[in-house]
């Protein structure tokens, strides 16, 4: 999560020359071990906000995601990554070329890593990066909070809803998404802060309670954890939705994804969210999540809950590990599998060759 105004045209290679400026303890390894130099060297995407209406404030220094993708995984340099910070049609073309990368490129066996920025989202809250030969998607979200706040047309500026109502459709966008690289037979993991607690276990001192909170929170759960969603509650209709739109909610599928922290930690409280104006401890949540699809395995998860390593943000860091089956049957392996805890992990790697997993 990055606020960057879209104006800023210097952020792209400070990004890129932090993130590729090795610490003291690095430049005293062995600067001839090339393949180590390699792994340190990363390519920045940017995804900034660009709705004239929703997303104005702070002078649009306002919402937006980066990926920071290792260079060993992509097979050929980023458009428009740049050092030089006088580079501003690199990090515009940067952020163009990737609205069509995938589209060009999304077909099987292809090396490297691709980043999408979906054409539904301008305000700079979504990437998709996929990686074509291991059939695995990994969506980088700063999903929307829900509030009563006036949510206004893209096109026009007409009031069309609330934050709450365009939360709920951005769950919607996410889950076709997922649901349409799994139907290609990929896996997907959905990474970022999802703005849900999902349980009293993920909130203290309780979970959020309004009617909206409440209604925004089943529908995350029923679109991508394990409860199928029936229908839409009446009242979930948007003022711009036509009948098509109305009629596909009605009939979305619950993703069964996994909650990758409670896998391993099962009902451990740990939080992700710490407010800065509140005393350590005093109110947080766990709203930051990684999720992953049926066809991942989690090898390690965690949260770097404390305020060292929350630092000067208001979240703390949480990782996964994974490994990640190739094939080009992997659809068909996924439908067969179902939630797993650690003592299953051997069973569901057992006989598979280590040259055929990604970590």
């Amino acid at each position: 999560e990055v606020k960057i105004a879209p104006s800023d045209t210097s952020a792209h290679a400070r990004i890129l020359r932090a993130v590729n400026t090795p610490t003291t303890d690095e430049q005293g390894e062995g600067a001839g071990d090339g393949d180590k130099q390699r792994e340190r060297r990363y390519d920045v995407f940017l995804n900034r906000a660009r709705d004239r209406y929703n997303a104005t404030g702070f002078g649009g220094k306002i919402y937006g995601v980066c990926a920071l993708v290792r260079r060993d995984l992509l097979d050929h340099p980023a458009s428009g990554t740049s050092n030089n910070d006088d580079d501003e049609d690199g990090v515009k073309q940067n952020e163009k070329e990737v609205l069509q990368e995938e589209k060009e490129q999304e077909g099987d066996g292809q090396a490297g890593v691709r980043v999408r920025i979906p054409e539904y989202d301008l305000e700079g809250r979504v990437q998709i990066l996929s990686l074509p030969t291991h059939h695995l998607i990994i969506i980088n979200v700063y999903a929307v909070n829900g509030t009563t706040n006036p949510y206004r047309s893209p096109q026009t500026g007409k009031v069309v809803g609330n934050r709450h109502s365009y939360k709920r459709k951005v769950h919607e966008w996410l889950h076709d998404e997922c649901l349409r690289y799994r139907d290609k037979g990929w896996n997907t993991i959905l990474a970022g802060d999802l703005n849900i607690a999902l349980s009293n276990q993920d909130s203290y001192p309780q979970l959020r309670t309004g009617e909206e909170h409440v209604l925004n929170r089943q529908h995350f759960q029923d679109l991508f954890l394990s409860t199928p969603l029936h229908s839409s509650p009446p009242h979930t209709r948007e003022p711009h939705d036509n009948n098509d739109d109305h009629q596909a909610k009605k009939q979305r599928q619950a993703l069964k994804m996994r909650d990758s922290f409670r896998e391993f930690h099962g009902d451990e409280r740990k939080y992700t969210y710490r407010p800065r104006g509140r005393v350590w401890g005093e109110g947080m949540d766990r709203v930051d999540l990684i999720l992953v699809s049926e066809g991942v395995v989690v090898r390690g998860a965690d949260i770097l809950d404390s305020e060292a390593e929350r630092g000067r943000s208001d979240h703390c860091p949480l990782w996964v590990e994974v490994e990640v089956r190739r094939g080009d049957n992997q659809g068909e392996e996924c439908e067969q599998k179902t939630s797993v805890g650690e003592e299953d992990l051997e069973n569901r790697t057992a006989g598979v060759n280590p040259e055929e997993r990604i970590r």
